[in-house]
């Protein structure tokens, strides 16, 4: 009763606060990273890690928690991304799920920041504490992780979340997701110069596409295919296969998916010379 109306424990703190930073133990921040929030540093950092060390087990795992839990519910707040910062405490505290869920969200900022180490590291730290049952959650992660591994050229790295990834779709009879993993482990053998095998992987994606009734997969497979073709010099197939992926497109409506289909038709134009078909 009244916990709100009692500023002892706050005043406690206050105090407290001020003796360490007067004895040069921590300092207040100049740019906290919580709007609206106080913040106090750690003058230096094995002071810190002494501080943490100090506490038995279950008193830290107790605090990380609760900071965990403190930092989530104020993510919005945050001057600066926090999500890694609250998903260490949450891990830390034995917030398992909910930790890996922020690990993710994390991996997907640094994902579109273009910095694929990091996020490949965000990922893989999100998947290892998701609980290792088939759900939609670890395949959709699998399926970033894979990505950015082969942004980054890590194919083979790429090649194993995209497997997994399909293994997983197979146990839960997800179709459109076992095609986007084929897709992707096609482009890998199309960017690594194996268009055999990335002719069967293709293939398979679009088995799995039309079975699923998924036409903007099928589309987006097709564009792949007409990249190979292109790849191996034969325009006219794969000016076909764009055209075809351009048609559906058109039927679905998506203007980002007809920008990407009008794209790739006027650059394979520009190759064949043909500049008036390029520039229209």
């Amino acid at each position: 009763e009244g916990y709100w109306g009692q500023d002892r424990e706050r005043r406690e703190v206050a105090r407290t606060l001020q003796l360490l930073q007067a004895k040069g133990f921590v300092a207040p921040s100049r740019e906290p990273m919580l709007n609206g929030e106080e913040e106090f540093l750690f003058v230096q950092m094995r002071e810190r890690e002494l501080f943490a060390e100090s506490a038995v087990d279950i008193e830290r795992t107790i605090i990380h928690a609760v900071t965990g839990v403190w930092l989530e519910s104020r993510l919005q707040a945050a001057r600066v991304p926090l999500e890694t910062e609250a998903a260490y405490h949450l891990a830390a505290g034995g917030e398992n799920e909910r930790a890996a869920l922020l690990y993710l969200r994390a991996g997907d900022v640094a994902r579109d920041r273009y910095d694929q180490t990091h996020a490949s590291a965000l990922y893989r730290r999100g998947i290892e504490l998701h609980e290792r049952t088939p759900s939609l959650v670890r395949i959709d992660a699998l399926h970033s992780l894979g990505t950015v591994e082969t942004r980054a050229g890590r194919y083979a790295e790429a090649h194993e979340a995209f497997g997994e990834m399909l293994s997983l779709a197979w146990m839960l009879d997800l179709k459109s997701k076992g095609g986007a993993a084929y897709a992707r482990i096609g482009r890998i053998y199309r960017l690594t110069g194996d268009y055999d095998q990335a002719t069967t992987a293709f293939d398979r994606a679009l088995v799995q596409f039309r079975e699923a009734s998924d036409r903007r997969g099928v589309a987006s497979t097709l564009d792949d295919v007409g990249r190979m073709y292109w790849l191996q010099g034969t325009t006219d197939e794969a000016l076909r296969l764009y055209r075809d992926a351009l048609a559906i497109r058109r039927e679905l409506g998506d203007r980002r998916s007809l920008a990407v289909s009008l794209h790739n038709l006027g650059m394979l134009e520009q190759e064949r010379g043909e500049i008036q078909g390029a520039l229209s």
